[in-house]
């Protein structure tokens, strides 16, 4: 009898657990539910007060947790202004900046390599959120709680890029009209800059296409300041080196005392 309560004990054990772990299961499931409902709520809400006009193929992410979202990045969520350009809203929005990626993206990171390739991208993908974001909290744009998604400012930020260090080839506006890169990227950064003033419900954050094209400035100028210094480093290195190297070679050098009958100089360097 003994042993029969004891396997009894043992057995109910393993079953309140599950139990346990059921009931724990259905309430973060209520939870994470509820978080979502909210979430919608305050999406629809927002745009419902604004009367925000988003494009017939744009959707929005199911929840604010995917995304940039700049009121939860305040609140701690400092992820997402990295993530966020790995999520897009749309198949011809994706295809696109794959596109772009790949296109002019493969040159610059055959020219920089991959690493720095890399950093470049995640800079300007931050400097993009953070732009978009400071104007959001301050109350300009689509609002603190608006999601962005897409690597549109990163795009942007690669063609600048191209367009400083390969001017003089040529582009296509719109596909159609031929010009030089540096006029391309300059008329680019002036349709963004107007559109950012006055076309603001049409459901792209051109602030964020602004921001990517200003960190890649900033990047830029930053690397090219310090290979800068790398070779001026390079060149005092190499002079410094030349100075020791002439020394130690006068360092073998010897003084003769002459014939003091000669007439002549007395001392010579043998």
């Amino acid at each position: 009898p003994q042993h029969e309560d004891t396997d009894m004990k043992l057995s109910v054990k393993p079953i309140a657990r599950m139990v346990y772990r059921a009931w724990l299961r259905s309430r973060l499931d209520n939870y994470t539910r509820s978080l979502h409902i909210i979430a919608a709520q305050r999406e629809n809400d927002f745009y419902a007060e604004r009367d925000f006009a988003l494009p017939d193929d744009f959707v929005l992410p199911p929840n604010v947790f995917d995304g940039f979202v700049p009121a939860r990045v305040a609140q701690g969520w400092l992820w997402q202004p990295f993530t966020y350009s790995f999520l897009h809203a749309g198949m011809f929005h994706i295809l696109f900046n794959l596109l772009v990626i790949w296109t002019i993206g493969a040159e610059l990171e055959l020219l920089w390599g991959a690493y720095t390739f890399l950093g470049f991208y995640f800079v300007c993908a931050f400097g993009a959120a953070f732009l978009h974001g400071i104007f959001s909290l301050a109350g300009i744009g689509p609002g603190a709680w608006a999601p962005v998604v897409g690597s549109s400012g990163v795009v942007y930020g690669m063609l600048l890029a191209y367009g400083i260090l390969f001017g003089e080839r040529t582009m296509y506006f719109f596909m159609l009209f031929p010009m030089q890169a540096r006029y391309f990227v300059m008329l680019l950064g002036g349709v963004e800059l107007v559109s950012s003033v006055f076309n603001t419900r049409d459901g792209l954050s051109h602030l964020a296409h602004l921001g990517g094209m200003l960190t890649g400035f900033l990047f830029l100028t930053s690397m090219a300041a310090w290979r800068r210094r790398q070779r001026l480093q390079a060149a005092r290195d190499h002079v410094t080196a030349g100075r020791k190297k002439r020394l130690k070679k006068a360092n073998h050098l010897r003084l003769v005392n002459g014939d003091d009958d000669d007439g002549e100089d007395p001392k010579t360097w043998n």
